[in-house]
């Protein structure tokens, strides 16, 4: 669920009329939900003194609505600190005010209405935890993540000499692990959207970037799959406006780019899509749920296909560690294919599954489990990470049975055992061996 924030600015008056105020609530250290913001209401509380004779009422403006609050609270406190007064009868006892109010509009300005006159106090603006860049018509993108999107594209992050040769071991590993398994692989990077619209971003891309040192690193030969050409020659937006990643169209081009990659026909995978049906539907997104109010564009989503009616195993994990199975008897390559993928890889099942009878999916980023590669068997594998991902590079020696048991001993004991009852259940009800074996990956211990 996405929090907010407020962000305040305290706005210049005159108003000799107006002796003293506070606003206590809502501040800009505490974060409040969408349910806040709409359904419950955003406590207001504060105080408010008017000089002698004068008339005053404190206010909440959204656009042209004003909201007024009663001042009909007991604040002892204010009237002792600020009016140097005990007693418990003065006239201005009741300066205080509480009160909840639903938020309507991403600004609002907190006030007083002096003897009719409104004057605007302080300003106040809906801010997401993490901030969101807008780019050209409506674009969104990144801002202040921990990969520092910004930085990578305009050239300001470059990769350390460490990284280089993380990224040097990887490339070397997977390649030798391939030949060994006898295994088709292809690592798969998904481009940063800003790389694919770079005019839509408010940025100019600098000459060299990390990604451009990732790609100058590679062996000859090495099975790369970066379709930064393809997504941006798509038939279909490949991209959201309001979302960090592709778009269900994108997810068709890179998964056909991937496919091809592994050996798979183009021929077939063209025939395969060919008739797929989009309809634009209004949506939100990573990025424009996270502006208030919520920012939403039309995207054209894919219709009459799920990947969800052919998924036969689900961990309950959220990202890192998550672990789903997909099986689906009419897919045009009856074979086993195993990803080591992260975000961007979901987008992708609706098409992967109808490519390969089964595919395992694993969230490392890219990173790579030989344990599960020798208890799958797969026919094909294949490892995908995000490129603002890329200044961490991935590792061949990844242990998915200690992510597993990290994010378990971190969660409530009902939720834990919650997951496992459900994947348990998951497990004994397929048909295909190795699910039960992948179940085997939770550590009791931590339960």
């Amino acid at each position: 669920m996405s929090t907010y924030r407020f962000k305040l600015q305290a706005l210049q008056y005159q108003c000799s009329k107006l002796l003293r105020w506070c606003l206590d609530l809502p501040n800009d250290e505490v974060d409040v939900t969408i349910a806040d913001l709409t359904e419950h209401g955003v406590w207001f509380q504060g105080w408010m003194l008017p000089a002698e004779g004068a008339s005053v009422r404190p206010f909440i403006r959204q656009g042209d609505s004003y909201h007024f609050f009663e001042r009909a609270v007991n604040r002892d406190d204010v009237i002792k600190a600020v009016l140097g007064d005990s007693s418990s009868q003065h006239p201005e006892r009741q300066c205080g005010f509480r009160e909840q109010v639903i938020i309507e509009q991403g600004e609002w300005y907190f006030g007083a209405e002096v003897d009719g006159l409104p004057i605007d106090l302080m300003a106040a603006q809906v801010v997401g935890v993490f901030s969101v860049l807008h780019g050209k018509d409506g674009w969104l993108f990144l801002d202040n993540d921990t990969n520092r999107s910004v930085d990578q594209f305009t050239g300001k992050i470059l990769l350390t000499e460490d990284v280089k040769s993380g990224w040097k071991r990887y490339f070397n590993s997977t390649a030798l692990l391939a030949e060994q398994k006898k295994c088709p692989f292809a690592l798969l990077i998904a481009p940063a959207k800003e790389s694919v619209y770079s005019e839509k971003y408010p940025f100019v891309k600098a000459d060299i970037t990390a990604i451009d040192e990732v790609l100058g690193l590679l062996p000859p030969n090495y099975p790369l799959v970066y379709p930064v050409e393809l997504l941006r020659r798509a038939a279909i937006r490949s991209f959201r406006i309001t979302d960090t990643h592709w778009s269900p169209y994108g997810a068709c081009v890179a998964s056909c780019a991937v496919a091809e990659a592994l050996g798979v026909g183009i021929k077939k995978l063209t025939q395969m899509f060919a008739n797929d049906a989009y309809r634009l539907r209004k949506s939100g997104g990573d990025l424009g749920n996270k502006l208030f109010p919520r920012q939403a564009a039309e995207e054209a989503m894919l219709v009459g296909f799920s990947y969800r009616k052919f998924l036969c195993y689900d961990n309950g994990f959220e990202n890192f560690g998550r672990i789903l199975v997909l099986h689906h008897p009419g897919a045009i390559v009856q074979k086993v294919c195993l990803v080591f993928g992260s975000s961007s890889s979901y987008s992708m099942f609706d098409y992967l599954s109808r490519i390969f009878s089964e595919v395992i999916f694993i969230h490392t980023a890219g990173s790579i489990d030989e344990s599960v590669i020798e208890l799958i068997k797969p026919d094909y594998l294949i490892a995908q990470t995000n490129a603002r991902f890329i200044v961490k590079a991935p590792e061949t020696g990844y242990q998915l049975r200690n992510t597993l048991q990290e994010k378990l001993s971190q969660m409530p004991v009902d939720k834990r055992q919650a997951i496992y009852k459900a994947s348990k259940s998951t497990s004994n009800a397929s048909q295909l061996a190795y699910i039960k074996d992948l179940h085997e990956y939770l550590p009791t211990a931590a339960l």
